[in-house]
């Protein structure tokens, strides 16, 4: 009994060591299938990390690839732009109306915005849809190849941008100068402009001192004022030398500006050169003058207006200048002009141009708006109703001369003219 209990007690030993070695190697399995889930876990995470930078790079260089693509097709826009000589104004206009009036301007970057969206929409189908890709460039023996993961190639990217963009802002900013240039002191334009000084007595052309002073006190505050170059070559307000303006002197007898300045136009009214009005304008600050110098050979309209300049200097009041409404007579004085002095303010007079059609009219429109002046002006006699349209398209505004009659100025008022040179009206006798 004692050897039978004693083997009852060691099988029960050797089974629950059995027992024990069998949970000790379950709990090890266990543990190495904990473990091995914990590997899996990681690799998942590891895997789920890696793919979301892969997308977020994936997503940032197709960010800069479209970014690039911009700025490409604005330096494009721009710089044809340029190379036309259209103005940013000029630009939204046509932008604005579908290019209506410049159905051939489009097709100056149609075809190379073409090459670049195609260019770039390719760039992006890469980057969208392919992984990992590269690109391989082989030269002979050398052989080059190029990823998106490459530092490289991310510095070329980046270099890419940042030389487009200093691009595109320093030709942005050249192609909207103009319109900074002439926005802080352009002439407003005022409904009624003095013609020649205005009438003074029933005498018109005198340009004179009196009529000035007259013209003043009636309320009008642009003035245009006729300027002649003397035998000695200064300017003198004159209309020209055809008449005989003083008992002393003949018609055509060329002044010297001495001479003209100790004569009275019409043995009555005092005469003024271009320094005598200077001088009127330092007292009197809100006047603008308009030139009329008449002159368009290039040579004879840069010693006109070295002159101006020289004489506002003379005066020790250059600002003067800016006071100065430019009539300009043709396209080409606005460059000469503009050699010499940038004037904020300029109208184009049509009366030595020939007479005006709506296409021609929009010709002028155009230019004027790709130079960001704002004035035109004609004889009363050809303006037409229908050039009211073309000129709000481009925000330009109508005169006309010379008007004296109060009521012709309020009908014309009605059919769009903004302004008009007058002897005689005054602003009390329109509404």
């Amino acid at each position: 009994m004692e050897n039978i209990c004693e083997r009852d007690d060691v099988d029960k030993v050797i089974q629950g060591s059995q027992v024990t070695d069998n949970d000790q190697e379950t709990g090890q399995k266990q543990d190495v299938k904990e473990s091995e889930g914990e590997k899996s876990e990681d690799k998942a995470e590891e895997k789920a990390e890696a793919g979301t930078g892969k997308r977020f790079a994936k997503g940032w260089l197709i960010a800069k690839l479209i970014l690039m693509a911009a700025l490409a097709m604005g330096l494009v826009m721009v710089t044809v732009c340029i190379r036309n000589g259209e103005s940013f104004s000029m630009l939204l206009v046509d932008i604005r109306t579908d290019f209506v009036d410049n159905a051939m301007f489009p097709y100056a970057f149609k075809n190379k915005l073409t090459v670049l969206a195609f260019v770039f929409s390719v760039l992006v189908v890469l980057a969208l849809f392919t992984q990992d890709f590269w690109w391989k460039l082989k030269l002979g023996k050398w052989e080059f190849s190029l990823s998106p993961g490459a530092a490289c190639f991310r510095w070329g990217i980046n270099l890419s941008l940042l030389i487009m963009a200093v691009c595109f802002v320093f030709l942005g900013v050249r192609f909207t100068q103009p319109a900074a240039r002439a926005a802080w002191a352009e002439w407003d334009g005022d409904s009624l402009i003095a013609h020649a000084g205005g009438g003074i007595e029933e005498q018109n052309y005198t340009n004179s001192k009196e009529a000035f002073l007259n013209s003043y006190e009636s309320g009008l505050r642009t003035i245009e004022m006729d300027f002649v170059l003397t035998s000695d070559d200064k300017l003198v307000c004159c209309h020209d030398w055809g008449e005989q303006m003083s008992s002393d002197y003949e018609a055509d007898y060329v002044y010297s500006e001495e001479e003209f300045l100790n004569i009275r136009i019409y043995d009555k009214y005092t005469p003024m050169s271009l320094e005598t009005l200077m001088e009127l304008m330092l007292e009197y600050e809100d006047v603008w003058i308009v030139t009329d110098t008449k002159d368009m050979d290039a040579e004879l309209v840069r010693k006109e207006f070295r002159i101006m300049v020289e004489t506002a200097e003379k005066v020790g009041a250059p600002e003067l200048l800016d006071r100065f409404v430019v009539q300009l007579y043709d396209y080409a004085m606005y460059d000469v002009v503009e050699e010499i002095y940038s004037f904020p303010s300029y109208v184009l007079t049509l009366y030595l141009l020939g007479g005006v059609d709506e296409d021609s009219f929009r010709e002028h429109c155009r230019f004027l708006r790709n130079r960001d002046i704002n004035s035109i002006t004609m004889w009363q006699d050809w303006f037409r109703p229908e050039f009211r349209e073309i000129a709000d398209t481009y925000g330009i505004n109508i005169y006309v001369h010379t008007v004296n009659n109060a009521d012709k100025v309020e009908e014309m008022q009605a059919w769009g003219v903004r302004g008009f040179y007058t002897d005689y009206v005054t602003p009390d006798m329109i509404p």
